[in-house]
């Protein structure tokens, strides 16, 4: 369920320059008429600029740089997932998002790259975004429109059923190590 009174962002990463989070904050922090809470897990060298970021735009918005390692209290604390990477490859925020249910919402820049990865079937349930203005609107669908919501979740649901199956997971690429090996 979408909590409709507050929506709630999660930004899972180290907090580097790659993770794109600097960008993100002054991105998210134009959004209007939309109540959210945007929270950055993680931590790493740019932690003293986000919070000054986070500080400068605090006025119109609300986030936070929140530090744990508990995947359940990660996921649980999120409405939507955002990834705003420069490059990401095989993403562990992808695969969790996958396995907790998570909608999730990622920069344009990493289409390609996830395409090659997963295919075309991921375009049934990711929202890509290159401004304020197409996060706006995906929140702006998601609040109004319950059936949307469920049409993504039921696509991802269908994705990560098939997932093991298709991809060369880190799992089965060790199973196979082992049987080439006998």
């Amino acid at each position: 369920k979408l909590n409709k009174n507050i929506i709630r962002l999660n930004c899972i990463g180290r907090y580097t320059f790659q993770k794109g989070q600097l960008e993100l904050i002054k991105i998210i922090s134009n959004l209007e008429n939309i109540n959210y809470e945007l929270n950055f897990y993680g931590r790493g060298s740019l932690a003293q600029q986000m919070e000054e970021g986070i500080l400068k735009y605090r006025q119109v918005s609300k986030m936070n740089l929140k530090n744990s390692t508990n995947l359940d209290d990660i996921y649980n604390d999120a409405d939507i997932i955002i990834i705003n990477s420069q490059y990401e490859g095989q993403s562990n925020v992808f695969l969790e998002c996958l396995e907790f249910g998570k909608p999730m919402i990622i920069n344009e820049r990493l289409k390609k790259e996830l395409l090659e990865i997963y295919g075309e079937s991921i375009l049934a349930f990711i929202v890509f975004f290159n401004d304020t203005n197409e996060i706006q609107k995906f929140l702006q669908k998601i609040t109004s429109d319950e059936e949307y919501l469920k049409e993504i979740l039921k696509e991802q649901k269908n994705f990560a059923l098939k997932y093991e199956n298709e991809f060369q997971t880190i799992d089965k690429y060790y199973l196979d190590l082992k049987k080439d090996s006998k």
